[in-house]
């Protein structure tokens, strides 16, 4: 069964930031002691199915967030074959907290730029339907505030885009 180009490259974009969320997934999974693979399943659960990580790419972040304070670990044994015990540490519950504010403050900004490229989209779309009539392209307020030339202007000037075109 083929798929259609876009519908490929959405998954993937979706996927990308799914992965870009693990430390996230982590810190608030281990409010509660998981080892490993529990970790796995609960954020395939919490994805819809869309993305489990491998051991390859869990592992190596608890150990890192292990080695900078944010989870303690400690080696279980039950019936079967041992395993290590993660749990969330006071330095990992102030960084949980710091990241869900640097997400939302990044998904504002994302959510400027797709609007903003969007409504460019349609600008460019209703421009090249009228021509080059130079009164309507004149009287067309500006994409971006004045002055802004970068991402971080972008977000300093911020402010609904709706507010561009009123």
């Amino acid at each position: 069964m083929d798929r259609h180009p876009q519908e490929v490259g959405r998954k993937q974009i979706f996927q990308a930031i799914i992965r870009g969320l693990l430390p996230y997934y982590i810190l608030n999974l281990l409010e509660k002691p998981h080892h490993g693979l529990e970790i796995a399943n609960k954020i395939e659960v919490a994805t819809g199915g869309a993305w489990a990580p491998s051991a390859g790419t869990l592992y190596p972040m608890l150990r890192r967030m292990e080695t900078d304070g944010l989870i303690g670990g400690e080696w279980q044994r039950s019936t079967g074959a041992p395993r290590r015990v993660y749990k969330l540490l006071n330095e990992g519950r102030k960084e949980r907290k710091q990241l869900r504010k640097s997400l939302i403050e990044e998904l504002e900004l994302a959510s400027i730029v797709v609007d903003t490229h969007l409504q460019l989209s349609g600008r460019i779309a209703a421009f090249l339907k009228v021509g080059t009539n130079t009164t309507q392209h004149r009287a067309a307020p500006p994409i971006l505030p004045s002055r802004c030339t970068s991402m971080a202007c972008l977000w300093k000037a911020r402010r609904p885009m709706t507010a561009m075109w009123d």
